[in-house]
């Protein structure tokens, strides 16, 4: 499959913020710049990966969504008696601010039917650009349909509807699997926050902690920290 499209300031906007919030943490559970520095180096890596498959999941979602409504406007001008190549122009031309994440590419596929690309050809170039799999999925019924002669009105009008029923469904999905992530990262924070907060009140408490012995019961806790959320993690990666 292509790679996909990553966009490089959404990136570097979340790793500044990493960097801001790793420092400061960690310089308030070790007070130390030089152990601080460090340990937001190793952990760069690990959330730059993280990120960047959220970053391109997150446009995935995007395109797939103005996909669908795509399907949705022409089955409706198609319906009208209109022809596959006007119905992509009316789109095109009155749906610049609907599809953002599109529209570059929809120009592009227009052209190609102008040319007399035939539409199967056309959305599997829009495939190749976007890396979607739902748009891969259309061109391949495109494939086989066009040829058979099947009624593109009516198909575009049940996959529109059949589409948007499967992404209403996985956005639920989703919906209900994020509520757990969610609170097992809020109890996993409450930790660095109480530090964060006994630092700025009472130093003298936690400055035992700074010392010998007890930035290695420190590093522990971070160890434990890090393991809950990884294990966390893993419990809420369901497939469906």
């Amino acid at each position: 499959m292509k790679k996909r499209k990553l966009h490089w300031n959404e990136l570097f906007s979340f790793v500044f913020i990493y960097l801001l919030c790793s420092v400061f943490v960690f310089n308030a559970m070790f007070d130390s710049w030089r152990i601080s520095i460090l340990l937001m180096l190793c952990g760069l890596p690990i959330f730059v990966k993280k990120i960047k498959q959220y970053i391109i999941q997150k446009r995935q979602n995007r395109i797939e969504a103005e996909f669908y409504q795509l399907l949705s406007s022409i089955s409706l001008s198609m319906s009208s008696g209109m022809s596959l190549e006007n119905s992509l122009k009316e789109a095109v031309v009155t749906g610049k601010k609907e599809y953002k994440s599109l529209n570059a590419e929809l120009e592009g596929i227009y052209r190609m039917m102008q040319n007399n690309y035939s539409p199967e050809v056309a959305f599997f170039t829009l495939y190749k650009k976007t890396g979607n799999r739902e748009i891969k999925t259309f061109s391949e019924i495109l494939s086989v349909g066009v040829p058979a002669g099947i009624n593109l009105a009516a198909l575009m009008r049940w996959l529109a509807s059949a589409y948007r029923m499967r992404f209403d469904a996985e956005c639920e999905i989703v919906r209900i699997l994020n509520a757990p992530k969610f609170n097992n990262r809020i109890i996993l924070a409450m930790p660095i926050v109480c530090v964060v907060l006994f630092k700025q009140i009472a130093p003298y408490y936690m400055a035992p902690l700074y010392f010998g012995t007890g930035r290695i019961i420190m590093m522990g806790v971070l160890a434990i920290i890090l393991f809950a959320w990884w294990f966390g993690s893993k419990l809420g990666e369901i497939e469906y």
